[in-house]
């Protein structure tokens, strides 16, 4: 995974002390390239006057289950306050990924203003890494070709996360892309690549 080299930069500068006391920096700019928590498009979203939250933060922060719009204003107002006092957004984020929200917000503000059922999310979840994380990009690949993808993007260096499918499921998910993007009117542009073997790979994205 590529990391960003900020951090290092710093260092070697000599400017190591103006980032010693910025809590979770080096937390967040270490991937920043191709990921983050989850928690700092919250943070965000408590600071711009927007109606709705990114989606990753609906579904981790519990706006998914709010029934209206006074539910949802109060669950803003509780996280504008979490971050207004100063208070740990890695902890936080670490409450969020265990399933903990109601019960750590409890104790950092000693009551909630809001119901505890609004707090539930699907965490936590075995085997997932990547819970509670966002990214810009993601690339979906067959199993047998992993080695290859992998190859193609340190080459082109676009700093997207990988996943794979079985084999037998390749059919299947590029008739859903191509479903998914008729519905959203997006389209579909092709790339082909050679493979190590010389077949073509097709990569498709919108």
């Amino acid at each position: 995974m590529a990391e960003s080299r900020i951090v290092e930069l710093f260092s070697k500068y000599g400017l190591a002390d103006l980032i010693l006391h910025m809590r979770n920096f080096k937390d967040f700019i270490a991937n920043v390239k191709i990921w983050h928590q989850s928690v700092w498009e919250l943070k965000r979203f408590t600071r711009m006057n927007v109606a709705d939250p990114f989606r990753a933060v609906l579904v981790d922060y519990g706006f998914l289950n709010c029934e209206d719009a006074r539910q949802r204003m109060q669950l803003r107002v509780m996280y504008q306050e979490y971050f207004e006092r100063g208070e740990d957004e890695m902890r936080l984020h670490e409450a969020c990924i265990a399933g903990k929200l109601a019960g750590f917000l409890e104790s950092v503000f000693g009551s909630l203003a809001v119901a505890p059922d609004l707090l539930w999310n699907y965490y936590p979840l075995e085997n997932c890494p990547l819970i509670g994380m966002v990214t810009n990009s993601i690339t979906m690949c067959p199993a047998s070709v992993l080695g290859q993808v992998r190859a193609l993007e340190r080459d082109g260096g676009k700093g997207t996360m990988i996943f794979t499918i079985p084999d037998a499921a390749d059919e299947a998910m590029t008739r859903c892309i191509h479903i998914r993007a008729a519905f959203l009117g997006t389209g579909l542009r092709k790339r082909y690549y050679s493979g190590l073997g010389g077949e073509v790979m097709t990569e498709f994205s919108v």
